[in-house]
């Protein structure tokens, strides 16, 4: 009912407010140990090789899952299922590419180009469990059921800080980032699919396709140039000085954000909300000004 749509997002708006006090709570103290024990190389070589898998992800994503999320209609499992095939089909060509490239890619960096290779490769498989795990949560996100995102993203967050904690005080260095970055994405795929299971099977529709696809490339395109000015770090600051000053700018960038996070909240949330009342104009209305008020 509308009424249940109402009451859902504004308890998913204080439900991840809580979740982001957690994570805040998690990442702080987890950082600290971090900052302590890898030294500023280790976090810029990790920004560089999330920079790296990361800009070719938005590329690749084409815009599923928002698409998926604002449909008007409800989704059938064969929306689901034609999804998670483009998903598949596009994630596996980048992952493929990534693996085949890392050299390539590495090589812009040369102080650290035989570790970035195998780094880029490593983060590149968490792309694809990333393509296992989305579906669930669009199926949650689409229906506002933050109160079990909300859980999952909190374990998740845990799951990181630890495994980068352990890994770190034991001497990976760098690739305890990565392999919690792994461990967190393996164990929330695990958990999202507990919680909203679906019918995994690989389907191919040019019509549904051809629908996603409208709203997918302009809203992934509008993410694209939103990520442009956060290339600068990564790139010119890795060549120019190095991946120290990457380590620091990146810290530094990453506390900077938090207070945006809280805004991004509430964004999370409008995109479900707005898409379940989008033929009804002037509820629409009546909601937007509550957003923003």
């Amino acid at each position: 009912s509308e009424r249940d749509i109402h009451r859902r997002a504004k308890k998913g708006i204080r439900l991840l407010l809580v979740r982001q006090g957690f994570l805040q709570v998690f990442t702080f103290l987890g950082g600290v140990v971090l900052a302590r024990v890898l030294s500023p190389a280790d976090f810029g070589v990790f920004g560089i090789t999330t920079f790296l898998v990361g800009v070719l992800a938005l590329f690749a994503d084409f815009g599923m899952s928002p698409a998926l999320i604002q449909r008007k209609r409800e989704l059938s499992e064969r929306d689901l299922q034609v999804g998670f095939t483009m998903q598949q089909a596009l994630v596996l060509v980048v992952v493929v590419f990534v693996w085949l490239a890392a050299p390539w890619m590495a090589g812009f960096y040369p102080a650290h180009a035989m570790e970035l290779e195998w780094l880029v490769r490593a983060m590149a498989l968490n792309l694809y469990l990333g393509t296992w795990r989305s579906i669930s949560a669009i199926s949650l996100e689409r229906e506002l059921r933050y109160e079990k995102l909300a859980v999952i993203e909190v374990v998740e967050s845990l799951s990181y800080q630890i495994t980068a904690v352990v890994l770190a005080v034991m001497g990976f260095e760098v690739w305890s980032l990565v392999a919690a970055v792994l461990v967190r994405s393996l164990l929330g795929t695990v958990l999202i699919f507990r919680v909203a299971p679906w019918k995994v099977r690989l389907v191919y529709d040019p019509h549904t396709t051809l629908e996603l696809l409208r709203f997918g490339i302009p809203f992934q395109v509008h993410r694209i140039v939103g990520n442009v000015r956060n290339w600068v770090t990564p790139t010119l600051v890795a060549s120019l000085i190095g991946a120290d000053a990457v380590g620091f700018l990146m810290w530094a960038s990453s506390n900077g954000r938090k207070p945006r996070n809280i805004i991004q909240n509430v964004v999370r949330v409008s995109l479900p909300h707005f898409s379940r009342i989008q033929d009804r104009s002037e509820e629409v209305t009546q909601i937007l000004r509550q957003y923003v008020l």
